[in-house]
């Protein structure tokens, strides 16, 4: 969006604002920057109160219309040690809780909406985040606004990248390197629910080609359909009577990934660290990840059996069911996706011990090799690629006990996990709800599910499809509580 008032020498407003507090950086730099670049008058910037009474306020709520969305703003003085951490090795950004907590709690009463659109900054470093039904993460993250072809340049790319990002779908990872802890059944009832209840296009894939649970809950036979990352990379003949995708309800797309001579090749070269290593194999997975990721936010054209007029689909939400242990499948699914979600056993230690190798460990050092490759991409990062973890699911089933009984979770830390995370952020985040230090994005909130076998027997009873009514029935309370939490402004 570019601008007559561009004449103001923005570095010299930069400049200016050094050593200076938070109240100077916005009326010197952070209103004029968003009347120029972003279109907003004057009386559109305003502060608003926490609509919980809380004693917090929003620096500025620049209110949108039907043509610009609304956004918050949040200040901080220029240099200030208190801007979101950024990993420039591997573009991963953290301690932004704050924008998170504002974003997922005030509400555009004008515009009787949320709002979409986070930014931090300093009046020289950005952060923009995007928040889809209070559900937040990020999606820009400018290092330095004077680098380069400089502030003009990169304040329309960002404006620029919003507008794109704001019609792009949110996309779900649920992940764990520990097996048989509720991936798929998550997975199953956010794809039902959110399409069925909440009346969202939604593109669910299944990334776990040895198993195939999650087809095989939506009763799919595999053998009549392509390998999915095949078809969208568009190396498979699409001439014979197999299909890519199939239709359920109008508003769910499901589609399987299939182990073939690459990916079983893959899956035989064992760990990250040994993966990680093979600079073919990581630009494999960086080559797909940039392919699949346009495909599905700009829409797919999914072939209709039967007839010649293919249809053309674009979605609100794609969940990825990922496989257990860390090769090609699952580490593509964690590359593509916006965010991950997490489930747990509530007793089961080593699923947690997992988790917390997964996020220390294999995490950045997968998108230290999926490093951005040009010059102008290290400058800065639009488009950034830096899943956040959010909600992790915990699932209180135990098999063991006949009479499951609430157990405090402080029982679970000294039972499995005192020597192992003694100090780590899972330990903090789930059982003092404090910040989750050294990862990517905001707290790490935990959803408990029913202390019952509700999660577990659905699996069964969908895999058997035995009970529908049951089924469905699961469905929609498990998916209530779900939803509520990781999408508390989606209302049906």
């Amino acid at each position: 969006m570019k601008n007559k008032e561009e004449k103001i020498d923005w570095n010299q407003v930069i400049d200016s604002l050094s050593e200076k507090n938070e109240a100077f950086v916005e009326d010197k730099f952070v209103k004029p920057w968003l009347k120029t670049f972003f279109g907003y008058d004057e009386d559109a910037m305003t502060r608003q109160d926490s609509p919980k009474g809380s004693k917090k306020r929003t620096d500025i709520l620049a209110l949108g219309d039907n043509e610009k969305f609304s956004v918050i703003v949040e200040v901080k003085h220029h240099g200030s040690k208190d801007f979101p951490d950024f990993n420039p090795e591997t573009g991963i950004v953290s301690d932004f809780e704050q924008l998170t907590e504002y974003l997922r709690t005030f509400y555009d009463n004008v515009n009787k909406s949320y709002i979409p659109i986070g930014i931090f900054t300093d009046g020289e470093r950005i952060l923009v985040v995007r928040n889809y039904y209070g559900m937040v993460f990020p999606i820009i993250y400018i290092k330095n606004l004077k680098s380069g072809k400089g502030v003009v340049y990169w304040s329309n790319e960002i404006v620029k990248t919003i507008k794109k990002k704001l019609n792009e779908p949110v996309i779900l990872t649920t992940y764990n390197n520990k097996g048989g802890v509720g991936k798929t059944t998550v997975s199953y009832i956010l794809a039902n629910y959110l399409s069925k209840v909440k009346k969202k296009s939604v593109l669910a894939l299944d990334f776990d080609p040895l198993q195939s649970d999650f087809s095989r809950l939506f009763h799919l036979d595999s053998g009549e359909f392509y390998d999915v990352i095949d078809w969208l990379e568009g190396t498979v003949d699409k001439k014979d009577k197999k299909k890519a995708m199939s239709m359920r309800d109008g508003n769910l797309v499901l589609a399987l990934a299939k182990a073939n001579e690459s990916s079983n090749e893959a899956m035989k070269k064992g760990n990250l660290n040994k993966y990680s290593s093979l600079s073919g194999s990581i630009t494999k997975i960086n080559s797909s990840a940039k392919t699949i990721s346009k495909l599905m936010k700009q829409g797919i054209t999914i072939p209709q059996p039967g007839t010649t007029t293919p249809l053309h689909r674009k979605f609100d939400v794609v969940i990825i069911d990922s496989p257990p242990g860390w090769w090609y499948y699952s580490m593509l699914a964690i590359s593509l996706s916006d965010v991950i979600i997490p489930p747990i056993n509530f007793n089961n230690g080593s699923s947690v011990i997992n988790l917390v190798r997964f996020t220390n460990q294999y995490f950045p050092e997968l998108f230290k090799h999926l490093n951005p490759t040009t010059k102008e991409e290290k400058i800065n990062f639009l488009n950034l690629r830096s899943p956040i973890f959010s909600h992790m699911i915990i699932n209180f089933f135990d098999k063991n006990d006949k009479e499951v009984k609430e157990k405090d979770l402080d029982q679970v830390v000294a039972r499995y996990l005192e020597k192992e995370i003694k100090d780590s952020f899972i330990r903090n985040s789930l059982f003092r709800n404090e910040r989750a230090d050294g990862i990517s994005g905001r707290t790490f909130d935990a959803i408990r599910l029913p202390l019952n076998r509700s999660i577990n027997q659905l699996s069964s009873l969908a895999l058997e499809d035995k009970d529908r009514k049951k089924v469905e029935n699961e469905v929609l309370k498990l998916g209530e509580i779900l939803v509520s939490d990781l999408f508390p402004f989606m209302r049906s």
